[in-house]
């Protein structure tokens, strides 16, 4: 929970948007992983019935794939003579 604070702050600061995409990507395996070692707590019944926890974990699935969306544009939009 702590790395999905500090990185929100680096998403402020552009420079630092790559350290940011960095922290999530180091955060992915972990956010993952008990869905994959613990489904008797992730699901009630496989592999609709969700449970607290289980929704907890795709909603940052799904956090963590919208922040790698909006950081693959930045650079775009930053620097558009790269592209020429």
């Amino acid at each position: 929970m702590k790395i999905i604070v500090d990185s929100a702050l680096l998403y402020i600061y552009r420079p630092l948007l790559r350290v940011a995409l960095l922290l999530l990507l180091l955060e992915l395996p972990g956010t993952f992983l008990p869905l994959v070692l613990l489904p008797d707590i992730c699901f009630t019944s496989f592999p609709f019935g969700l449970s607290l926890e289980g929704q907890y974990i795709i909603k940052n699935l799904f956090l963590i794939s919208a922040a790698f969306a909006i950081g693959s544009k930045v650079r775009l939009q930053a620097d558009p003579k790269r592209l020429l």
